[in-house]
């Protein structure tokens, strides 16, 4: 079976809303463009950002799903300046990011409203994105191990738990965990396998309930003695990805 690119995905706002894509352009050395470009501080962050803007930091820094579960069911649109955000229990909000901050945060507290160490404030990346590496990785993940998980777990578990950029159809499961350190082509971008991708509790959350439904390093644990799944890959050759493209590992 020929292996193909079956979704293309990227979270404008770190952990709050994932926007799928027809196509996306790809840069050397770069992350998937806008994801993870804005994040939410909270009350306790560790970070001073300058004019709105802030360097790149840990994911605790951040309002995040692994600590607010609802922020898991969110879905983003962007469309030049702005973007907008769906929630199946909330009213939606279009925004500038960069110029309207304050009502993204006031619909954070509406939509979690007992937040502990609440949202306080919308922040740019000054130059990596704000993914959970410090390097500008692009992930890639395995639909067949995704089914192959819900199988042995008897959940129907969304692909959008993951929080992924690139879904491979076509790959055995788990067959990415055999290709580290190999390079893959896309459409017209190769990239280089670089590690598996350490996976967290906000995986535990379903995505239309906002609840947490599975213990999802467990099952893993249980069943494939690892806590990944997925890998990152770092982008060597620019170009273009668009749904329906061959994957070729080379």
């Amino acid at each position: 079976m020929i292996a193909t690119l079956k979704s293309i995905h990227r979270h404008p706002i770190k952990s709050i809303g994932v926007e799928t894509l027809a196509s996306a352009s790809l840069a050397q050395g770069r992350a998937m463009p806008l994801d993870r470009m804005w994040a939410v501080l909270h009350s306790v962050s560790k970070i001073s950002p300058e004019n709105g803007v802030a360097p790149w930091a840990k994911k605790p820094n951040f309002f995040i799903g692994r600590s607010h579960p609802e922020l898991m069911c969110v879905t983003a649109e962007t469309d030049g300046d702005t973007i907008t955000l769906h929630h199946p229990r909330a009213a939606s909000i279009t925004f500038a990011p960069d110029t309207q901050g304050a009502d993204l945060i006031d619909w954070l507290n509406a939509l979690v409203p007992d937040a502990g160490h609440g949202p306080t404030e919308i922040v740019r990346a000054a130059d990596a994105q704000f993914t959970d590496q410090a390097d500008q990785y692009v992930s890639v993940l395995n639909t067949a191990s995704l089914a192959d998980l819900s199988a042995k777990t008897g959940r129907d578990l969304s692909p959008a738990r993951f929080r992924g950029n690139l879904w491979v159809d076509g790959w055995a499961p788990f067959a990415e965990t055999d290709i580290i350190g190999k390079d893959i082509k896309i459409g017209d971008v190769t990239l280089t396998t670089v590690t598996p991708i350490e996976r967290c509790r906000a995986t535990d959350t379903n995505t239309v309930t906002g609840e947490r439904d599975i213990d999802i390093l467990r099952a893993l644990g249980e069943h494939y003695n690892t806590r990944d799944l997925g890998i990152f890959c770092k982008v060597t050759h620019s170009g273009t990805v668009a749904v329906g493209d061959k994957v070729e590992v080379l």
